[in-house]
């Protein structure tokens, strides 16, 4: 992903956000104290979800390091005008859920080879 530009925010004049493109997704990113808000959507407004591409544009714009979820909201909760979709990702520290260790395929997003729908090739 790269920086495109800084705006404010449209519900919160106060506030900064910061989008990011690349030639398949907009990311829209809002701070807040302790979580960083990353909004993606695909320029074409398809549907998402292609788990590698949501993880690599994660650790692009917050850190390889840095742990975030997808929130499946209670149904008073829901936000749902548009195929876009919302990572929540903490500053620091880890989230006590999930496996302890990494296991990974060998086909994964990093030892792939680059392509056009690739994310690093931005």
């Amino acid at each position: 992903m790269s920086y495109l530009k800084t705006e404010p925010d449209g519900a919160n004049k106060s506030k900064t956000v910061y989008i990011y493109s690349n030639d398949i997704y907009l990311c829209v990113v809002k701070e807040y104290k302790d979580i960083i808000h990353l909004s993606i959507k695909r320029h074409d407004l398809a549907p998402v979800h292609n788990w590698q591409h949501l993880q690599q544009i994660k650790n692009d714009i917050c850190g390889e390091e840095r742990e975030g979820v997808e929130l499946y909201p209670a149904m008073g909760r829901i936000v749902d005008t548009a195929n876009l979709y919302h990572l929540w990702v903490l500053r620091k520290g880890r989230i006590d859920l999930g496996f302890k260790e990494r296991a990974v395929l060998q086909n994964n997003i990093s030892s792939r080879p680059k392509s056009s729908c690739d994310l690093r090739s931005s």
